[in-house]
Order: structure tokens, then C-alpha cells, then sequence
């Protein structure tokens, strides 16, 4: 008789316990080294690739004293759908019309190192969560800072962005894409019932009007919608997450004030902008359907989702490859009897869902929307309680936005975008340990 079977087998919160124990250096060493990584996350890219060496060396190095907190990602699923997504994606290179860029593609699924990287230190989540808000507001003061250049007329500290666009050091979709992240990091603190304190409360109303102000600073015209829809969303939910009507009533105006706050803070700083860029987006869309000229951006987009749906159609199992989409319209249109050369034709559909679809077929689309409805629950866990209050929750939201704005902007494909994803599949992830709250200092377990 084996004398182990009868052991029960430790909860994650003995495995991080223990850690603690062992190692209250290491550990705290390795929660800050993860939280200047996340941090950088909303850095240009530079920064977020070199960012990730120290504290990847630190998992290395502190390897014998957190592995046996690994054990639990060896049986969450989002891995193994995340390791059966990689393989596909990998195996349609094969049939890609551009292997070059397939691979390229391919490449931005590095970014999931951040599970390996930050899983020993999550326990601490609500530093990490800090810590990528801080990071994504120094971006926001990129903004500021290029805004004052255009002002004073100081090139030195100006970003070569076209007119009515101000995406700090970002490409302007991609700068609409990441701050409609932030903005949903902050919401949850802004305005969702729970154990929240009122500093906490008034930091993330500051921090939403601030994301706000600078999504539509960007000038995406996909990013304010998503925005919007993710405020709209993120209303009806936390009003579903109030039980007592009466308490409902009470809290309505807040949310609303809220809300009202956030979009006036918007208006007031950038009303004529988003008059013009909205002017621009509707004149464009009325010349595409009723002139059929698709020349002008907006125009481009829609023509992108038509030929992604024809290539869905086409090959629906396996799609045309990874990094294959603009090759297969290339050669389509000739097919046609079209010249290529008239047409706009882009590197990916301007929509992740379809993206996915026309390269990777219904084979990853299905592991793709697995992925994204186990992160969901994942982020939603304890939702309203002290592990999913104020900024705990900003998580959900966050992924809410990315989702919302993947209508437009093919986020996985991205690489400022695709690493930010992968910290909030981290940050999501269902068998996570409960947050320790408080200072990064010894746990009460090696005190004497």
C-alpha cells in the first residue's frame, strides 16, 4: 500500500503559501520584476520585448523554489486549447500563400510566456493589475506631452502622426485598441457595486475619464465605438450586480453621473475632432455603398470583411493559412479577371473574428472562441466579492474592450495588442490563487 495515496494533495493556496514561506526574498523580488513587465506592457514594443528577460531570468533562477505552483496549469484548460490553437496556427503555414508572413503571425503567440513569467507571483494579481494601469496611463501622458508639442510648435517632442490623430507613441488604431483596454481596467472600479473603497472608487473614475479623453484623442473611429459599447455594457452590469432594488435606485444616478462625467470629459476636450472625424467615417461609408467606390479607408475595411467571408466560403475547415489572407485575395481577384493593383488590399481583415476564420478556418476558430469564453469566466470569477472587486474586476472589462474593438482591429496580430492579451489570459486565468492583499513584505507564514 502506497502511504502518499492517502495524502491529500495540497490546495494552490498551500502551494503559494509555501512559496511565501520559503522564499519571502525571492518571491517579493520576482512580484516587482513582474510588475515593471507589466508596466512596459503599454511601452512601444521595444520595451515590452526586452521588458520580459528579467523577470523571465528570475523564473529560471527561482525555478526550484516556485515549481511545485506549476502543478495547477498542468489541468487548466485555457492551456491546452491555447497549446491546440499554436499548433494550428503553426500547421496552416503550411498551405499559407506567404509562409514569410505565416510565421510572422505565428511569432506574436510569444507573448503567452507571460503565463510562465507571472504565474508564480499571482497571488499578488491586484500589484500586477496596478501596475499595468500605471503603465497604460504613462501612455496617456505621451499623449499630453504630444499634444503640448503641437501647440508650441516643438517638433522634438511631437510623434509623426496625421492631423486629428494623437496616439502618443502608438499607430493610432492600435493606440485606440490599447486604451479601450485601459479604459476597461478602470471600469470596474469606476462604477461596479462591491467592497470598494472610495479612494479606489474616484482613482478609477479618474482613470476611465483619462483612457476616455485619450481613446478619442486616437481618432479611431473603431475604438470610439467599441468604447461606447463597452461603457454601455459595463452600466447593464453592474446593475445586474445590485440584488436590492431600492439600493438600485440609490446607486443609478451614481452610474449614471459617472458615465455622464466620463463623456463630457471627452466632449468638452475633443468635441471638434470627433465632429470631423465623424463627418469623414459617414461621408466615406455613404460614397462605398452608394457609389461602390471603396477607395477611401472606411471603404477598404468593408472590402476586407467581403473578401474574408469569400475566403471563409472557400475553404471553410482549414482556411487559407496563416498570413495567407492578402496572397488569397490577391490571386482571387485575378481569378476574377480583376487587376489587384486597383484595389487596397491589406496584410489582414481589420476584424479579429474574421481573421481567424478566413486563415485558420472553423477548426481555430472554434479553439479561438474557446479560449475567449474560459478567459471571460475565468476573469469573471468571484465578480462582487473582495478577489472581484474595484480593480480584481478590471480584467473582465479590459478583455470586454479588446473584444468589442477586435471588430475592427485584428488584435492578435498586433503585437502592442497581442501583449497585452496575453497578460489578461494571465491575469484570467480560473485556477488562479486568491489575491494577497497588502505590502510586498514577508507573509504572516515566516513571521516568528
Amino acid at each position: 500500500m502506497n502511504p502518499s495515496a492517502d495524502t491529500p494533495r495540497p490546495t494552490i493556496e498551500e502551494l503559494f503559501a509555501e512559496q511565501r514561506r520559503v522564499d519571502p526574498f525571492g518571491h517579493n523580488l520576482h512580484t516587482w520584476l513582474a510588475m515593471a513587465w507589466c508596466a512596459l506592457v503599454g511601452a512601444p514594443t521595444s520595451f515590452v520585448e526586452l521588458g520580459v528577460i528579467p523577470v523571465a531570468l528570475c523564473f529560471l533562477i527561482r525555478w526550484p523554489r516556485h515549481r511545485r505552483t506549476l502543478g495547477p496549469l498542468c489541468f487548466e484548460p485555457t492551456l491546452w486549447l491555447l497549446g491546440a490553437w499554436t499548433a494550428w496556427l503553426a500547421l496552416s503555414i503550411a498551405w499559407s500563400g506567404d509562409p514569410r508572413l505565416g510565421v510572422q503571425e505565428w511569432s506574436r503567440l510569444r507573448f503567452a510566456y507571460s503565463i510562465l513569467a507571472l504565474w508564480p507571483v499571482m497571488d499578488r494579481r491586484l500589484h500586477l493589475i496596478g501596475a499595468l494601469a500605471v503603465g497604460l496611463l504613462a501612455a496617456n501622458g505621451a499623449q499630453a506631452v504630444h499634444a503640448i508639442g503641437l501647440v508650441f510648435h516643438l517638433p522634438a517632442i511631437t510623434f509623426p502622426r496625421m492631423p486629428d490623430r494623437n496616439s502618443g507613441w502608438w499607430e493610432p488604431v492600435v493606440g485606440g485598441s490599447m486604451l479601450t483596454g485601459a479604459l476597461g481596467l478602470h471600469l470596474g472600479a469606476a462604477i461596479l457595486p462591491g467592497p470598494v473603497r472610495a479612494r479606489t472608487r474616484l482613482l478609477g473614475i479618474g482613470g476611465a475619464i483619462v483612457s476616455l479623453v485619450g481613446v478619442l484623442a486616437t481618432g479611431s473611429r473603431g475604438a470610439w465605438i467599441a468604447s461606447g459599447a463597452l461603457l454601455a455594457v459595463t452600466g447593464i452590469i453592474a446593475l445586474t450586480r445590485i440584488r436590492d432594488a431600492r439600493k438600485m435606485l440609490e446607486m443609478l444616478p451614481l452610474g449614471v453621473a459617472v458615465l455622464v462625467l466620463i463623456g463630457a470629459a471627452g466632449w468638452w476636450t475633443l468635441g471638434p475632432l470627433m465632429v470631423r472625424r465623424a463627418e469623414t467615417g459617414i461621408a466615406d461609408l455613404r460614397t462605398a455603398i452608394q457609389d461602390r467606390d471603396f477607395g477611401s479607408d472606411t471603404g477598404a475595411r468593408l472590402m476586407m470583411a467581403r473578401w474574408a467571408i469569400e475566403a471563409v466560403r472557400a475553404h471553410p475547415l482549414t482556411g487559407v493559412g496563416a498570413g495567407g489572407y492578402k496572397a488569397w485575395v490577391t490571386e482571387h481577384l485575378r481569378e476574377q479577371g480583376e487587376d489587384p493593383a486597383a484595389h487596397s488590399i491589406h496584410a489582414h481583415a481589420h476584424n479579429a473574428l474574421l481573421q481567424v476564420a478566413a486563415t485558420t478556418g472553423l477548426v481555430g476558430l472554434g479553439l479561438a472562441c474557446g479560449i475567449v469564453v474560459i478567459m471571460l469566466r475565468g476573469a469573471a470569477r468571484g465578480l462582487g466579492t473582495q478577489d472581484g472587486a474595484g480593480y480584481q474586476a478590471g480584467p473582465l472589462f479590459a478583455l470586454i474592450g479588446l473584444l468589442l474593438v477586435s471588430a475592427f482591429d485584428v488584435v492578435q496580430v498586433n503585437a502592442q495588442t497581442a501583449a497585452l492579451l496575453s497578460v489578461f489570459l494571465t491575469l484570467s486565468l480560473p485556477c488562479r490563487p486568491r489575491t494577497s492583499i497588502g505590502a510586498l513584505s514577508p507573509s504572516p507564514e515566516v513571521r516568528p
